[in-house]
């Protein structure tokens, strides 16, 4: 398998802060293992969306959008262990 570093965003998600459901968006990086960047993408999407069940408010007609921008194929993922926020979500409002 390869390793890939992967950086995810997602806007007009609805999410419960101060008090209130608002839209915002977010950033998030994570660490995949993938036969292939297609694969590496999909696990990225997949795993974002499970994480986020349950605080996403997000109504029918009205969904999530959650993209991959930037992804880069790594020979090891020991020099991205300790990434600031990594496996963390950076939320601001849209």
């Amino acid at each position: 398998m390869k390793k890939y570093i992967v950086l995810i965003s997602g806007v007009n998600a609805q999410v419960e802060a101060e008090g209130y459901v608002q839209r915002c968006s977010f950033h998030t990086t994570r660490l995949f293992e993938a036969e292939d960047p297609h694969h590496a993408r999909h696990l990225a999407r997949d795993t974002v969306d499970r994480e986020l069940d349950g605080v996403i408010h997000n109504k029918s007609g009205d969904p999530l959008v959650i993209s991959v921008d930037w992804m880069k194929e790594v020979e090891s993922f020991e020099e991205y262990g300790d990434l600031p926020y990594k496996d963390e979500f950076v939320w601001f409002r849209e």
